[in-house]
């Protein structure tokens, strides 16, 4: 039984697209990495030999359990432990990239929408899964989309339902995954519209007419069979839309022209995509009333079964449950053409595949000590056993791999200049034979403009992978830190066994996203800051001699251009704050939401969208509606939108004075136009000054 166990640590199990082939398998050694599929006219009731590797997986692409037999060469009966396949699983994770959202299609009052009318949003999936995206109801209309979103820059495509029923500006919030973004659309004057007042029958807040038909399934696509029947008391006749509310990814909604103010059934359809098994529920709310409903979804169907097969299994007997066809492989001793004796790549994978690997992460690190970012994987600077972790903390993203070079927890991220990136590589020291496996890693693209230099360091830290048996692989991590890079970021990952380099290496690149110091804008300001004029006249009650008169001075509107710093203060007070309390244990990386980098705290990025109250910045400015450098402004700018902000500050410019020391008084006291010359003067005074600003970049756009 240790034999068996020692062997079974041995398998790695490679997932691989299901196909119309019932049978495939994989040898990880042959020089060909491609699975290969066994014809069903070859192998139904016959046997099929195939070549023995380290690592040998044998894939059944069918949703069914299949009864399984497998023989030694003395026909002892070995046991095969099935592994569910999931092609596709998971919620997806993303951040939408502000300001991203656009309209195609036009709207129209009383015509229904056709599948021409969509709202598209570029988002960053930091993890890969299932997705379903919606926004509110207004003036009839709701847009929707759902599926499976890839790692890496998308975009989100969501179809319009419903019939416009107000002309104008609509403004709608896209909601997915618990974040929300802005948008709004123009809806052109049509046939007028009657809306509808309904209510819903329910007995406290729970729905008491509704009868639910179709079967719900964590991955699969809601349609026409999933509905929601509902009575309703319609009160007025016209059109009405009602929709439930979003939950675990799915949501029931209809579209209706009442012509009847008699109780009558509404078919709601289901739309989206359950995500997770388990019970939901579901709110309607007729406009005035709200209810709710239970819905239960069943787990994810299986897409196929991986067996891994140890080294005593000689032959293999799968039969489908109907016991209508038999499937028998042989396995044959011979190597395949990939093996030999110093190119033995592949051999001591962890059986179980990428999640034996993140379990000895979590094992390692402790999974409450990981933190997922919209800018990728951050580790608490105190970890398991509560010991210190030199690269904790939130200048470091971490990137794990396993000996393969698949990514593991998350995919490669979307990079962010001046963080430091840690790419930890986790491996068994040992292959089955003894060698002694080790990896390197090479940097080969990364600069930072300022000083045009990488610094790299290097670790090994020993790990344990939990296990059975008395004879557990010693894990290791080998560990890369890459240093303050504004670039793309290239590096290769090298195997080696006994010192020897493998043949073939892995290139990864960490994509940059730009981040912005400082902005140019351009603004409209109201100042208090007045420039009264001054002029002399004769006295009306003594012709011979002057006096002199003030005209009266109101607030100035002024252009002006504006330089921003983006070096928020609220930002800064956040930051040391909570630096302050992670040093004095009152917390952890992980209590904190969005923690603050060292880069955000003289720059902007996009990865890291500022909450609002957090994007207020020190700003000053030139004004351009005079002669130049005789006006300037400083204060703060509130950017409450992507390109537009609020200012307010002060303004330090020169205006006319005039010297009524000695009790002078305008219009009263007597002067000569000497003495007048005397008084008068420009001087630069201070005052109070408000207004908004946009960024030069938007207004560039309008004229493309």
């Amino acid at each position: 039984m240790k034999q068996l166990i020692l062997l079974l640590i041995c398998i790695t199990l490679f997932r691989f697209t299901a196909n119309s082939q019932t049978i495939s398998y994989r040898n990880p050694q042959d020089v060909d990495p491609k699975p290969t599929d066994i014809k069903d006219a070859d192998i139904k009731g016959k046997t099929v030999t195939i070549n023995r590797s380290a690592a040998l997986m044998i894939r059944v692409n069918n949703n069914k359990d299949f009864k399984t037999k497998a023989n030694d060469s003395n026909g002892k009966d070995i046991p095969l432990d099935p592994v569910p396949v999931f092609l596709k699983s998971g919620t997806a994770q993303l951040s939408f990239i502000p300001g991203s959202a656009n309209i195609a299609g036009s709207f129209k009052v009383g015509s229904p929408t056709d599948g021409s009318q969509l709202l598209k949003v570029n988002v960053t999936v930091t993890t890969k899964g299932f997705y379903t995206a919606t926004t509110d109801i207004k003036n009839g209309i709701q847009f929707y989309a759902t599926g499976f979103l890839e790692e890496g820059p998308q975009v989100v495509t969501l179809k319009a339902l419903g019939t416009p029923t107000k002309a104008g500006t609509a403004s709608f919030n896209i909601l997915c995954g618990g974040l929300t973004t802005p948008t709004t659309i123009s809806i052109a004057a049509g046939t007028a519209l009657t809306t509808a007042t309904v209510s819903i029958d329910k007995t406290g807040s729970n729905c008491t007419e509704f009868t639910m038909e179709g079967a719900l399934q964590v991955g699969k696509e809601l349609n026409s069979a999933n509905k929601l029947l509902l009575k309703i008391k319609p009160s007025a006749k016209g059109y009405y839309i009602i929709s439930t509310s979003l939950k675990n990814g799915y949501f029931f909604s209809g579209v209706f022209n009442i012509t009847t103010t008699s109780v009558q059934e509404i078919v709601l359809t289901g739309m989206g995509t359950p995500q997770t098994a388990g019970t939901n529920t579901l709110t309607i709310t007729d406009g005035t009333n709200t209810c709710s409903t239970d819905v239960k979804v069943e787990q994810q169907a299986k897409d196929a079964t991986d067996f891994g097969i140890v080294n005593e299994v000689t032959k293999i007997e799968l039969t489908d449950p109907d016991n209508s066809d038999k499937y028998n492989i042989a396995i044959n001793e011979k190597k395949s053409s990939g093996d030999s004796d110093d190119d033995d790549d592949n051999d001591n994978l962890l059986a179980g595949g990428s999640s034996a690997y993140e379990e000895a992460i979590f094992n390692t690190f402790g999974k409450e000590n990981i933190i997922l970012t919209p800018y990728g994987i951050m580790l608490n600077t105190k970890i398991k056993d509560n010991s210190q972790y030199i690269y904790g903390g939130p200048n470091y993203v971490h990137i794990f791999l396993d000996e393969m070079g698949n990514s593991l927890i998350t995919g490669i991220p979307q990079g962010m200049p001046e963080v430091q990136y840690v790419v930890h590589v986790i491996y068994l020291e040992k292959t089955s034979d003894g060698k002694t496996v080790s990896y390197g890693i090479k940097t080969t693209k990364a600069s930072f403009t300022g000083t045009n230099r990488i610094e790299n360091t290097r670790t090994t830290v020993n790990g344990e992978l939990t296990g059975k048996g008395e004879n557990k692989p010693s894990l290791k991590e080998y560990t890369l830190v890459i240093r303050t890079a504004d670039s793309d970021i290239d590096f290769e990952v090298y195997r080696f066994l006994d010192r020897k380099q493998q043949k073939g290496d892995l290139n990864y690149t960490i994509p940059m996203t730009r981040s912005f110091t400082a902005n140019i804008s351009v603004g409209l300001l109201n100042t208090w800051l007045t420039d009264p004029t001054y002029s002399i006249l004769p006295d009306p009650s003594n012709t011979s001699l002057n006096v002199a008169e003030q005209e009266e001075a109101h607030n100035r509107g002024y252009g002006t251009v504006f330089a921003t710093l983006y070096t928020s203060p609220i930002t800064l007070i956040k930051y040391y704050v909570n630096r302050s309390q992670i040093k004095k244990g009152r917390k952890k990386l992980s209590d904190i939401n969005n923690p603050v980098t060292n880069a955000q705290l003289h720059s902007k990025n996009y990865l890291y969208m500022r909450p609002i109250w957090e994007r207020i910045y020190p700003t000053v400015g030139v004004g351009i509606s005079d002669k130049v450098f005789q006006n300037l402004f400083f204060g703060l700018n509130w950017e409450f939108s992507r390109g537009c902000s609020f200012f307010a500050g002060g303004h330090f410019g020169k205006v006319n004075t005039f010297d009524t020391s000695n009790g002078f008084k305008f219009e009263k006291t007597n002067i000569t136009q000497e003495d007048f010359n005397l008084r008068t003067n420009i001087d630069w005074k201070v005052g109070w000054a408000i207004g908004a600003s946009i960024d030069f970049s938007i207004i560039g756009n309008l004229f493309k």
